[in-house]
Formats: structure tokens, C-alpha cells, sequence
């Protein structure tokens, strides 16, 4: 089922037969766990695909708690960790699939080439400054912060005029914002965004600034590439031949049918979502979801005007000092002032004092740019339509222009 030839020949079949086909390998798949893992060695038998739900969903808490259990004993992998939108976890990936054919797929739909890519990403994948190293243009995220940085990277973008453009929907929306305001329109081939909300309004004024279509892409460091629009631009297609995804009460749980290291049944990412039952116009087999609603991250915005992304943040994830903590949240109510809430994993965590948080805190933030306070919680809050997320913000940055001059 991992292979470039047969996933551009199967995403045009029917989806009974994907169906099908998922039920092959979760077959297989829940075989691989009673035989090598110790977590999964009860796992019921499967006869349909509705037999997943005899399966308990599997949390982060629950790879956290069982991380070496989980873990096949006939599988080489590499351990990877994300802090996903709100909640740390690591998980030990197959090394078979550190190539993601699903993810070409997926581009092969751009129709343009590949030649040259701009990545505006964030400093843990690419580097902490702007970088053109041979036919790939590196733009850090968390080095965008004013009128001036927009200008500067727009300028870079126009003179090396991108086959692609890969990027947070924050970064690319505010190179758009001044792309407008300012008159300069780099010329791009494609972009597709991921990792935030892509909203209709920030599609129009990317599209509008960039003069070229807009693809939202889902994926996650733990999992790789879920779904991706078309050229249809509505629903998303599902990445089925590896991923059978499932919806219970607004949530989405994940199948990932091929890590074998570490097999995740019915991971819950914490992600809020829905399935599709449309029918694409472009007649793919692949099924549909909607895209996400419950991953836009927020912005604080710093004493000096400047607006600082979550991407900043992973640095308290990988900190040792916070290794009790399962969560963690910014909340912002004004400016220039964050209230940091940790959730430890549990009522027996070992929690350092508070000096030794506090002093870590301030290290990873200049006291000068954000005042911050710290409180340790049960729980994370959440924002006022119910989800919970990773900052809490009442600011936009695309609505006051003061606030980056």
C-alpha cells in the first residue's frame, strides 16, 4: 500500500474498495500487535471495520504511561516528539516511512513543478534565519513580526519566485496583509498551508495577494499526511490506504495502518472534526473529512508591539525542566502580559519549585518583551466556543495595524 506507482493508480478507485483495502491491513496490523507489542496482545478480533470500536481509544496520556509497551519488539524506528496543539507527546515511528509517498501524492495534485520551494515554517524544522540554499528558500515564522520583516520577506519571495510555497497560515496570511497594502506581488506558483485553520477569509486574501491557488493540507509530526484538498478546494481527501480515520462526539481518532514500531489504534491528537459523505467533483475514490476546526494557535502580542507565534513555544516542550508537564497554554488578555497555565500529568507528578519554573520562564522570555506569570492547573481552559487551545488571545493581528508598525 507504500508506494508512489500504486497510490496514483488507487486514489481513482472506488471507496468500497479503499474500504476494503483498509480492512486488509488493519487485519494485518492488529495481527503485528498481539504477535509483538504488550499493550495491544488482547486486541479483539477484527472482522469488519466497525470492529474498531471494541478497541479503546488511545490518548497521549496513554502513550505517555505506556510508552515501552506500546513499542514493538520486531520493528526498528526513531522517536519522534511533537507538542501538537496543546498537549506534548512522543512516539517511536517506523523507520519505513520516513519517505511520505502519501504526502507526494498529494503534491502531484499542485500541477506545477517542484523545482524551487520556499518553506515558511518554523525555527525546529528549517533555521533561525532566512536562508537560499540551492533551490530552497528557508523563511523562519518566528523571525516575522513587523511591517518591516513582511516587506523584507516578500522582497525575497518576489526575487526568487517559488514554484511552491509551504507555510503556517499565520505567516503567509501576514505576508499577504502587506503584500496588499504595500503593492508588491511576488510571483508563486502554488501555496499550501497547514498546521492552522485555513478560514475561507484567509484563503481569499492569500489568493488575492499571491495571485495563485491556495491547497490546505492536514497533517501532524506524529502521524504524517492525513488529508489534503483538490482542485475542487472544498472537503478534504483522506490519505485511506494508510490512515482510517473515525469521528466520535467531534473528535478524530486516528489508525495509523503502517507504524509497525509503534502501532497507534484509535489516537486521539486532540483535533476537532468532522467526516464527509460529499462526493468530490474531481472523482477520487478517497474518502472525505471536513477540515479541522480545533488547531489555530493565536498570537501574544509582546510590550513592544511585535506579535510572537506559537512556534516560539515548543522550546517549554522540549525544556528537561518540564518534563511533569502533559500540557500547556499561553493565555493573553493584554498586552505585553501571558499567564502560563502547566498541566502535569498527574497528582503524582514531582514538580520543581516555583523559582526554578519561574527563572526558566523568564530565560526562554525576555522579561522586556512579555511580563508572564506562571500557574500550575488541573485542567487547561478553553476558549469560548469550547475548544480548548493553545493560546488564548483576544488579539488579530490582521485588524490592527499599530500594533506591527
Amino acid at each position: 500500500m507504500w508506494n508512489p506507482w500504486f497510490l496514483a493508480e488507487n486514489q481513482w478507485r472506488p471507496e468500497e474498495e479503499m474500504r476494503d483495502l483498509q480492512l486488509d491491513g488493519l487485519k494485518t496490523l492488529v495481527k503485528h500487535c498481539r504477535e509483538n507489542t504488550s499493550y495491544y496482545k488482547k486486541l479483539p478480533e477484527i472482522k469488519s471495520l466497525e470492529d474498531l470500536e471494541k478497541i479503546p481509544i488511545l490518548t497521549k496520556g496513554l502513550i505517555h504511561d505506556n510508552f515501552n509497551r506500546l513499542r514493538a519488539n520486531n520493528i526498528p524506528g526513531h522517536i519522534i516528539h511533537t507538542s501538537g496543539t496543546v498537549s506534548m507527546c512522543t512516539i517511536f515511528k517506523d523507520n519505513r516511512l520516513k519517505t511520505d509517498w502519501g504526502e507526494d501524492r498529494f503534491h502531484s495534485w499542485f500541477g506545477v513543478p517542484r523545482k524551487k520551494i520556499c518553506y515558511l515554517w518554523g525555527i525546529i524544522d528549517i533555521t533561525e534565519k532566512p536562508l537560499l540554499y540551492s533551490n530552497r528558500l528557508y523563511l523562519p515564522v518566528d523571525s516575522l513580526n513587523t511591517r518591516e520583516d513582511a516587506i523584507k520577506y516578500l522582497q525575497m519571495i518576489d526575487n526568487f519566485k517559488p514554484d511552491r510555497i509551504q507555510s503556517y497560515v499565520f505567516g503567509i496570511r501576514f505576508l499577504a496583509h502587506f503584500a496588499l497594502k504595500e503593492g508588491i506581488r511576488p510571483k508563486v506558483g502554488v501555496i499550501y498551508t497547514s498546521a492552522e485553520v485555513l478560514t475561507p477569509e484567509a484563503r481569499k486574501e492569500i489568493e488575492e495577494a499571491f495571485q495563485c491557488e491556495v491547497y490546505n493540507f492536514y497533517g501532524s509530526r506524529e502521524l504524517g499526511s492525513m488529508a489534503q484538498d483538490c482542485g475542487e478546494h472544498g472537503d478534504l481527501h483522506i490519505n485511506a490506504e494508510r490512515y482510517i480515520i473515525e469521528e466520535v462526539d467531534g473528535k478524530l481518532l486516528f489508525t495509523d495502518l503502517l507504524n509497525y514500531a509503534m502501532p497507534l489504534i484509535r489516537y486521539e491528537n486532540q483535533d476537532l472534526g468532522a467526516l464527509s459523505s460529499s462526493k468530490c467533483r474531481c472523482g477520487r475514490g478517497l474518502p472525505l473529512m471536513k477540515p479541522p476546526e480545533g488547531r489555530v494557535w493565536g498570537f501574544l502580542l509582546t510590550k513592544a508591539g511585535k506579535w510572537v507565534k506559537s512556534g516560539t513555544h515548543d522550546l517549554i516542550g522540549t525544556h528537561e525542566l518540564f518534563n511533569w508537564v502533559s500540557a500547556y497554554q499561553f493565555v493573553q488578555e493584554e498586552k505585553g502580559k501571558v499567564t502560563i497555565l502547566l498541566q502535569p500529568w498527574s497528582e503524582d507528578e514531582e514538580v520543581p519549585c516555583m523559582d526554578s519554573i519561574t527563572k526558566a520562564i523568564q530565560h526562554l522570555w525576555p522579561i522586556e518583551e512579555l511580563e508572564t506569570r506562571v500557574e500550575i492547573v488541573e485542567s487547561l481552559r478553553v476558549s469560548p466556543t469550547g475548544k480548548q487551545m493553545f493560546i488564548i488571545t483576544d488579539f488579530k493581528p490582521w485588524e490592527d495595524d499599530t500594533a506591527r508598525a
